[in-house]
Parts: structure tokens; sequence; C-alpha cells
């Protein structure tokens, strides 16, 4: 990928086979800076097969996938991920879990304070995950993934735990990673997070 193609990840004819499930059929898609995209799809239709392939926790089983260096999927400021399993640390507070990304790469946070805030998060930055709702524990895991900038932003069902107000909140900080030119990809079938995508890949 040359310095003037915006192309973060694209995928040609991409497949992933689970034994005894459907996985992923083969498809093409593409995936630019600036970009939110909402990936929309049945249960089972391979949404969250197809976030753990850009997210490099799995290889395809057919097809070609091609990534820009800069969305090196072993750096938190190449590939986020808000996984729907959340993966928040228990000994960790809500601010630490936040500014984790940045911890590990030993840079400083940016606006932690301000992201708390936006998450309607800051009055419970010293609680642990487990003192906090599911809903705060989720907006916890998107606030980890735009602690540093990324070039990529996956996004597994981010408004699955939230009342309208706060998912309408999420999209909104969501929204700006994509201003500051990452490339968002987000599945789901909420129709807040669907009417706030520039498109729609459907697996359906």
């Amino acid at each position: 990928m040359n310095g003037a193609d915006r192309t973060v990840v694209a995928g040609e004819r991409v497949a992933k086979a689970w034994p005894g499930t459907s996985g992923l059929r083969p498809l093409d898609f593409e995936l630019v800076a600036g970009e939110v995209v909402a990936l929309r799809g049945r249960s089972g239709s391979g949404k969250s097969t197809l976030i753990a392939l850009l997210a490099g926790w799995c290889a395809p089983t057919g097809g070609l996938l091609r990534r820009s260096a800069e969305s090196d999927p072993t750096s938190w400021s190449g590939t986020a991920v808000v996984p729907q399993t959340l993966g928040l640390l228990p000994e960790l507070s809500i601010a630490e879990n936040v500014a984790l990304p940045a911890r590990l790469a030993r840079r400083p946070a940016a606006d932690l304070d301000g992201l708390l805030g936006e998450l309607d998060l800051d009055t419970l930055r010293s609680r642990l995950p487990a003192e906090v709702s599911l809903g705060q524990q989720q907006r916890t895991a998107v606030g980890r993934a735009l602690t540093l900038p990324t070039a990529l932003l996956l996004v597994d069902e981010p408004t699955s735990h939230q009342d309208h107000g706060h998912a309408d909140l999420v999209m909104r900080v969501v929204r700006r990673a994509a201003d500051r030119g990452a490339a968002v990809l987000i599945a789901s079938h909420d129709p807040i997070a669907l009417n706030a995508a520039d498109r729609t890949i459907d697996l359906d």
C-alpha cells in the first residue's frame, strides 16, 4: 500500500472455517482511514470471526488479507479492539484499565480525565471492574481502546449493555476516533450503531 492509499485493511474472498460451525463465508471488503463501517448479520454469520481475523487472533482459511504496516495487530496503536468479552483486568481500577495500553507502550495516555468524563466513568475511576455495572465495564473497554491513537479500531457489539443515552455517547466517542484518522469496524445489530456508520457490510 502506497502513501496515497487510505486503505488500512482489505480482504479478497477472505474466509474462516471453524470445526462444526459455519464461520465466515468468502468476503470481499475494504476499510479506509476516517470511515466508520458497520458489520451486520445474524448470530453465527461471522461478525465476531471477522473481528478476530482482523485483530490477528486467528488466520483465515481462505482468501487474501492485506493490511497497512500502521495497523500492526501486535500494537494497540496499530489495532485496538473492544471484544464482546471485554477482557478487563480485575485487579486494576477503571482508570488503570483505560490507561493500560499507554502504560504498556510507555507513552502518556491522551487526556485520560477527559476520556473518562466523556464515557461517564469519571466518578468510578477508582473502582474495580467487579464493583461497577456491565454497561460501565463495557464503556471502560471502549475507553481502553481509545487511550492511544490507533490505525484500526475493531468494536464488537459496543452498545449491547448500554441504555439509549449511553449508546449514543459510545458512538460519539467511536466516531471521533474515525475523525482522527482511524478505520473503524463495528459489529452490531443495534440501529444506533448502524445509523452512526458511513456504510454497512451485510453478512446475511
